[in-house]
C-alpha cells in the first residue's frame, strides 16, 4: 500500500548516515593508524570503541595538533572535515598528554554512563592515561563496552563486581550453521572441517526446514540422508582420533500459529534445533509473541533463533515482548540465540542481561552460510561483551558432552 511504501522511505531516511559496526571498524582503525604514522598519539573512542552494533560517527582522541592531524589525515578529507571512505564522518578530540587518559574516558562512555559516573565517583581528575581514572575512583577499569547505561555497570564497579567478559576464545563449538544441503555455499564437510582448524570441538548443522523451500529447505527424506553423512564423517573422525564431531540439527521454521515445520519424533531424533521464524513478519505484538513462546514450550527446541527477525539498517524487526519470551525460554530450558551475522545481532543486547539474570543460555551463532561466515562470531562476542555476559552466561562455551546433557535435561543454565 502506499501507507506501506512512505514508511519504508522514511525508515530508510532514519538509516541514512549510520553504518554496521562491522564495517565501520576496520576503516576506523585505518584511518587510526594513518594518523598514528605520524608519530601521534590516537585511541578510537565513542560508538565504535564501545562494540554499538550500528554507529553514525568515528571519534579519534589525539595529542596530535590540529595543523599535524589535518596533515595526516589528508586522504580522509572531505570538504571542511574528515570521513571515512564509507561516509562516516571523523570527529578529532585534541588533548595534550597530560589529560589525554580523562579526554578518551570522556570520549568514550554514553551521555548517560558518564552522569552517572560522576555522580558516583565525582569529576574525573586530568590524568595521562585511562587507568589513572579509574585508580583515582578506587575501582577497576570498566570495559569499554558496557559503558553504556550507567545503572549496572556503575554499582558492580562500586562493589568490585565487573564481569570477565565472554571472549571468542571461550567459545567450544559453532551452532546454526548452513551447508548446501539448504541455501549455503560449501559442503557439510566442508563446514565442519573449516570449524575444526578454527580450533572449535563441533559443529552444529542448522540448516533450513522443508517449508522454506525459497532456501531449499530440507524434505524428511533429505534430512534423513544428512544425518546419514554426518554419522559418516563423524565415524572417520572417530577413526583418525581427531576430537571433534558434528551435531545433527536443524534451523526449524516456526509456523504462523507458533507449531514446528517438522515433526515431534524427528525433532526428538537431532542433537540440536533451532526454532525460527522466516516468514509472515506483519504480525502485532501479541501475535509474534505468542508464536515465538509456542515453538519455546515445545520440548525438542532447544534455541530460540533471531527473535525479532530484524535484518539492521535494513528492515525493523517484528515486534515482541522479549521479557515474556525469556521468562518462557527460562520455563521450559530454551537457549535465545545472538545471532552473531552483523546485520542481526538478534536477540539485541539490551535484553541478553534479562536472559543471563533468568538462567536463560545465550547461545552466540554465526548462522554462517560459508566457511567464512564462521567468523561472525568475533561481532557476536562483540555483542555479548557489550552486555557484560560472561562464559558461564555462554551456551556454546561448554563442550559437545556438556551441551547435549543440557539439551536433554531442558533446564535453565546453571
Amino acid at each position: 500500500t502506499v501507507q506501506n511504501i512512505l514508511a519504508s522511505i522514511e525508515q530508510l531516511k532514519a538509516y541514512r548516515g549510520k553504518a554496521h559496526y562491522a564495517r565501520a571498524l576496520p576503516e576506523a582503525e585505518a584511518a587510526r593508524e594513518a594518523l598514528r604514522a605520524s608519530g601521534a598519539r590516537v585511541e578510537i573512542a565513542g560508538e565504535i570503541r564501545r562494540q554499538c552494533p550500528v554507529v553514525d560517527r568515528v571519534v579519534l582522541v589525539t595529542d596530535a595538533g590540529e595543523s599535524a592531524a589535518h596533515a595526516a589525515l589528508a586522504d580522509y578529507r572531505r570538504g571542511d572535515g574528515f570521513a571515512l571512505p564509507m561516509g562516516l564522518p571523523i570527529q578529532l578530540v585534541h588533548a595534550p598528554a597530560a589529560s589525554f587518559g580523562t579526554a578518551l574516558w570522556e570520549a568514550t562512555g554514553s551521555d548517560a554512563h558518564r552522569a552517572a559516573w560522576r555522580e558516583a565517583f565525582g569529576e574525573p581528575p586530568e590524568v595521562a592515561t585511562e587507568a589513572e581514572v579509574f585508580e583515582t575512583a578506587g575501582t577497576e577499569v570498566i570495559p569499554p563496552a558496557i559503558r553504556e547505561s550507567g545503572t549496572w555497570e556503575i554499582q558492580s564497579a562500586q562493589e568490585g563486581t565487573l564481569p570477565a567478559l565472554v571472549t571468542v576464545a571461550d567459545l567450544r563449538g559453532t551452532l546454526h550453521n548452513h551447508s548446501t544441503w539448504s541455501d549455503g555455499a560449501d559442503t557439510l564437510a566442508e563446514m565442519a572441517e573449516a570449524a575444526r582448524t578454527r580450533g572449535l570441538g563441533y559443529y552444529g548443522i542448522g540448516d533450513h526446514s522443508r517449508s522454506l523451500q525459497i532456501a531449499h529447505g530440507l524434505s524428511l527424506d533429505e534430512l534423513a540422508r544428512q544425518r546419514e553423512e554426518a554419522a559418516a564423517l563423524n565415524e572417520d573422525y572417530l577413526e583418525r582420533a581427531i576430537d571433534f564431531r558434528i551435531l545433527t540439527g536443524s534451523e526449524c521454521d516456526i509456523l504462523a500459529d507458533g507449531a514446528m515445520d517438522f515433526p515431534d519424533d524427528v525433532l526428538e531424533a537431532l542433537d540440536v534445533v533451532v526454532a525460527s521464524v522466516h516468514t509472515g513478519f506483519s504480525m502485532s505484538e501479541d501475535e509474534a509473541t505468542a508464536r515465538l513462546i509456542r515453538a519455546v514450550e515445545n520440548p525438542h527446541v532447544d534455541i530460540l533463533g533471531h527473535p525479532t527477525g530484524r535484518l539492521l539498517l535494513r528492515r525493523e524487526g517484528y515486534p515482541i515482548d522479549a521479557i515474556a519470551v525469556l521468562d518462557a525460554c527460562a520455563e521450559h530450558g530454551t537457549a535465545v540465540e545472538l545471532n552473531a551475522n552483523p546485520w542481526r545481532l538478534d536477540l539485541d543486547w539490551t535484553f541478553l542481561r534479562a536472559a543471563a539474570e533468568r538462567g536463560v543460555p545465550v547461545s552466540i551463532n554465526p548462522d554462517a552460510h560459508a566457511t567464512d561466515g564462521l567468523d561472525d562470531v568475533r561481532w557476536g562476542v562483540a555483542a555479548a561483551q557489550k552486555a557484560g555476559l560472561r562464559a558461564q552466561d555462554v551456551l556454546n562455551t561448554r563442550n559437545a558432552d556438556d551441551l547435549l546433557a543440557w539439551t536433554r535435561s531442558g533446564t535453565a543454565l546453571a
